[in-house]
């Protein structure tokens, strides 16, 4: 019964967290590009040991399979881009409290 609550709680959490990371990739205009699919298919095939030319046109065969690729790189990227922010905004306002 608490591991059930505990999966719940952490699915419920995975929701809002996807969630929000779509809006934020959305207002922002975060996109994913041929590129950027291309590179995560190569590193997806190095990691499960597969020919990336193999991988890629599996890929390309299986929606399903695409489009989470795309989603993983889409919140990676707004990640990266939220990080990124967040480092410039520490810096502004060490640099404020020293002058």
């Amino acid at each position: 019964d608490e591991l059930w609550q505990q999966a719940q709680t952490q699915g419920q959490a995975r929701i809002k967290l996807t969630i929000t990371l779509g809006k934020i990739a959305e207002i922002e205009k975060v996109e994913v590009t041929n590129e950027d699919l291309a590179q995560a298919a190569t590193q997806e095939a190095m990691m499960l040991r597969k020919d990336p030319t193999v991988h890629v046109k599996e890929l390309s065969q299986d929606r399903q399979k695409l489009n989470r690729l795309r989603q993983d790189i889409l919140y990676d990227k707004t990640l990266e881009f939220i990080a990124s922010n967040a480092k410039e905004s520490v810096c502004e306002n060490e640099e404020d409290k020293q002058e």
